[in-house]
């Protein structure tokens, strides 16, 4: 009896190629479906411009919340005007830094829209030179190269030279990246991505600059001590820090350029004190 022929493994049905059936062609596809989300995903970019980057999370809901809690700060100010009157003209101020930081926190426990956090040196260029131009600006609408130097002894208040710290510090570090990261953060981004999908992306960007640099205006001038002048400083200040976000995409560039604003005023005061005497 001849041996069995041994069956070559090469010729095994398991070991052949595919001919390309239905199944293969089913699976090829889905692989192929699968690569290219992939390289959609990783090369998507992630920006809150263009409604990705986590957008979405910062829709009506926040932007109603930094409504009310506006309202409620400039209620609470209010209210706390007797007190400031009794030598703690401070007081107003805290409260409302109080009520801006925990906007800001009830922002951050969402997603952050990207790249609305991230710095870049190019931010600081920005906003240095953005802050002195505007500051150049204010003084030739107020009409400094006539008036006299800033005095902070014009703070008042029970213990002067604490009010007149206060106010200088305040301004420079602490004023700055609570009204930036709520009109031009919150306000704006939310306001912005609220519109986009139903008015497109330059009316809703044209809009919302002016949404949040009205709340920016009626924040610093509801007290009514200032006047027209005044609110169109502060409107031409904010449309301009509004401007420099979209260009960007960043929030650190306005916060440079709202702390240098700020800075060359309590510089002005300083040298107006010592000069004064």
């Amino acid at each position: 009896m001849p041996p069995r022929a041994k069956t070559s493994q090469r010729n095994h049905p398991s070991s052949l190629p595919s001919t390309g059936g239905p199944a293969d062609e089913r699976d090829g596809s889905q692989d192929g479906r699968e690569k290219l989300g992939r390289r959609t995903r990783r090369g998507a970019v992630s920006d809150w411009r263009l409604g990705t980057g986590g957008a979405r999370r910062w829709d009506s809901r926040v932007l109603t919340i930094v409504m009310i809690g506006l309202v409620l700060s400039a209620c609470a100010a209010r209210l706390l005007m007797p007190i400031a009157g009794f030598g703690f003209p401070s007081t107003q101020l805290f409260v409302t830094w109080a009520c801006l930081l925990l906007l800001i926190v009830l922002g951050l426990l969402r997603r952050v829209p990207s790249p609305l956090l991230l710095c870049r040196t190019t931010d600081l260029l920005w906003g240095v030179g953005l802050g002195l131009a505007l500051r150049i600006l204010q003084g030739f609408l107020s009409g400094a190269n006539s008036s006299p130097f800033p005095d902070l002894r014009v703070v008042g208040g029970a213990n002067q030279f604490t009010e007149a710290a206060v106010a200088v510090l305040g301004s420079v570090l602490v004023a700055p990246v609570l009204e930036e990261g709520v009109f031009r953060g919150l306000a704006l981004v939310s306001c912005y991505v609220y519109l986009r999908r139903r008015v497109g992306g330059v009316p809703a960007a044209i809009a919302s600059a002016l949404i949040s640099s009205a709340l920016f205006v009626l924040m610093h001038t509801s007290g009514g001590s200032s006047g027209i002048e005044s609110a169109l400083q502060l409107l031409i200040l904010a449309v301009t820090l509004c401007g420099l976000v979209f260009a960007t995409g960043r929030i650190w560039g306005s916060i440079f350029a709202h702390v240098t604003y700020n800075a060359t005023f309590s510089v002005l005061m300083i040298v107006g004190s010592i000069a004064n005497g």
